[in-house]
């Protein structure tokens, strides 16, 4: 399994009107989960690379603006807890 990464960003979301725009931006990098929180202003979202200027890049195309708050790593589940999800 890859390491995952999980990173805060502070944006200029102020309206669900850009949500469409960031789902894509996000899936064309191959990341599927992610939340804002629109009271903060705030996008975090899990990914396996650590690389975070590569987001800020692509959300920068679709006009949001990301300051990098906070990225830490997710440690995996161990094999033996992979095997039991969804049970």
């Amino acid at each position: 399994m890859n390491t995952l990464y999980q990173m805060s960003f502070q944006t200029n979301i102020s309206t669900s009107l850009a949500i469409p725009s960031v789902n894509d931006c996000l899936s064309s990098l191959g990341i599927k989960y992610w939340d804002v929180d629109f009271a903060d202003r705030r996008l975090t979202l899990r990914t396996d690379f650590p690389d975070f200027r590569r987001v800020k890049h692509a959300m920068a195309k679709v006009g949001v603006v990301c300051k990098i708050i906070n990225m830490h790593k997710i440690n995996p589940p161990s094999p033996e807890m992979a095997g039991r999800q969804g049970r």
